[in-house]
């Protein structure tokens, strides 16, 4: 079950998504636990850094993230993680801890299966983790877009980012 589809199905055991007619779609529960920790990170950089560094097991300061859109990630001179925008970033970062605390077998995943996971849920997004514009879920094959500030939160599954 190491793949993506075997952690969305266990994912919805343990809560985190739901189906709906066809698709998935987040539990109102874990929607809003996501969404407060959206809410901390939103427009911090230093905290969104910090809780990167949390992640990825190293000092706060020796992560540093460059650019708005599209944004890199580094630890010293390699990069280590790239997303489409600030948005897409904020939401990944709020949700990884996240999903660990709701499924304990998560770390158990191969980081490829995690990554693609959490990219495939940040389409089912209710609002821009940016601007809080409301947003409207997609299919992870489609692209989502904030008609509030522009940011892109989701590209097609084949563009995907790396964390």
């Amino acid at each position: 079950m190491d793949t993506p589809e075997g952690l969305l199905e266990a994912l919805t055991t343990a809560n985190v998504v739901e189906p709906t007619a066809g698709d998935l779609d987040l539990t109102d529960r874990f929607w809003a636990a996501w969404e407060r920790r959206i809410k901390r990170l939103r427009g911090d950089r230093e905290t969104l850094q910090s809780h990167l560094a949390g992640i990825l097991g190293v000092e706060p300061t020796a992560v540093s993230l460059h650019g708005e859109a599209p944004v890199e990630a580094h630890i010293e001179d390699q990069r280590v993680a790239h997303w489409p925008s600030l948005a897409a970033a904020t939401a990944d970062i709020a949700l990884v801890p996240l999903l660990a605390a709701w499924y304990d077998p998560w770390r158990e995943y191969d980081d490829q299966t995690r990554l693609e996971v959490v990219a495939r849920l940040r389409a089912f997004l209710r609002a821009c983790p940016s601007c809080a514009t409301p947003l409207e879920p997609t299919p992870p094959a489609a692209g989502l877009t904030c008609t509030g500030c522009g940011a892109t939160i989701h590209r097609p599954v084949d563009e995907q980012d790396r964390f």
